[in-house]
């Protein structure tokens, strides 16, 4: 059974992130591998929001691209007001969605195991979110699908 400080190793970061993984977000110490595979699907690096960082990330290394200005005036290179999301983008909030919540349950599943309560209460509510999240993108998706399929 792997310690933090080697999981933390093997992953090329801090201890402390380590140990927050491990003991706020239930990240498993089984072994290495568990770890790693934990890692992978539930401490993802959120995306960049910056724009240059963006276009980069898409290979879009544009010198004339136009950034939003943050000031409050008057400006040509403001960006349109976004588009509503289009059936594909829907069906992946959907699949993370799921994803989510399945994972979810089965560290609720993992935590009833370990007889853990305040493990067990967080994930609890970790899980009804997920829930109440997956419920949510599959009624858009479903009201999508059906004005896409009206409007034809």
């Amino acid at each position: 059974m792997p310690t933090i400080s080697e999981i933390a190793r093997d992953w090329g970061v801090s201890r402390p992130y380590v140990s927050r993984c491990v003991n706020q977000r239930a990240c498993p110490t089984s072994s290495l591998e568990a770890a790693r595979e934990w890692r992978a699907f539930c401490a993802s690096s959120r995306p960049p929001t910056s724009f240059k960082q963006k276009a980069k990330l898409l290979g879009e290394d544009d010198p004339d691209l136009k950034i939003p200005s943050r000031s409050g005036g008057a400006s040509n290179d403001r960006v349109d007001a976004p588009l509503p999301p289009s059936i594909e983008s829907l069906y992946d909030a959907l699949e993370a969605a799921i994803a989510a919540q399945e994972q979810a349950s089965w560290l609720l599943q993992e935590a009833t195991g370990e007889a853990n309560d305040s493990k067990m209460a967080m994930l609890l509510a970790v899980h009804n979110k997920a829930l109440e999240l997956r419920l949510r993108a599959e009624a858009q998706y479903r009201d999508a699908l059906k004005t896409g399929l009206e409007n034809k």
